[in-house]
């Protein structure tokens, strides 16, 4: 379990994640239609890197402005290319929008927990990342890489190997699930996934 710092209020906070593939998207849509508050890293990703957002300049300046396009917004393919294929311009970007993410999310948890006593929030690399995140549990949705291969082929457009490598360059599901407080294989039908989903909220309240 990563450190508390909601259940002496009688609020709780959960942290989801997962991998490529894995669902954790299905996940998040299923608890926001049963009504929880869910905040969504990625699409936090996506605007702290647009022209007003506080990570644009700096990725700009230690990237350059090749990876800009014509309206000057980051051109989010190319850039993507850029670190796929260079770890240390990887970690260079982790450096500069890892804390502005990290402090969004936080952010966005508090103002949900005024007005709710349980919060989700999806983040696909909350272990990998280098600022510890602070939730009451995590959830991890764990799907057997068959599964996943087959998902992101369909997703993407992709070939098997190229949705291995994909799959690679994640820390492993098997790690994550160990470090997890709750587990939903999501390797069947929606359904089932469903399923889980429900019995484990019954659980916390």
């Amino acid at each position: 379990m990563m450190q508390s710092r909601m259940q002496n209020q009688n609020k709780m906070t959960i942290g989801i994640t997962g991998g490529i593939g894995s669902g954790k998207s299905t996940v998040s849509d299923y608890l926001r239609h049963l009504g929880y508050k869910i905040v969504d890293a990625d699409l936090i990703a996506r605007e702290v890197v647009e022209p007003n957002g506080p990570a644009y300049a700096p990725i700009v300046e230690a990237f350059g402005k090749d990876i800009l396009k014509e309206d000057q917004s980051i051109d989010r393919t190319r850039l993507g290319e850029i670190i796929f294929h260079d770890e240390d311009k990887r970690a260079l970007l982790n450096q500069i929008t890892h804390p502005v993410i990290h402090q969004e999310i936080n952010k966005r948890v508090a103002q949900y927990l005024e007005e709710a006593s349980l919060v989700f929030a999806d983040i696909p690399l909350l272990y990998e990342s280098d600022i510890p995140y602070e939730f009451d549990e995590v959830w991890v949705v764990y799907t057997n890489e068959a599964v996943r291969v087959k998902r992101i082929v369909s997703r993407d457009h992709v070939t098997d190997d190229y949705a291995k490598v994909k799959i690679g360059s994640q820390m492993s599901l098997e790690e994550k699930r160990t470090r997890a407080d709750r587990v939903l294989d999501n390797s069947y039908s929606k359904e089932i996934l469903y399923k889980q989903i429900e019995l484990n909220l019954s659980e916390l309240r």
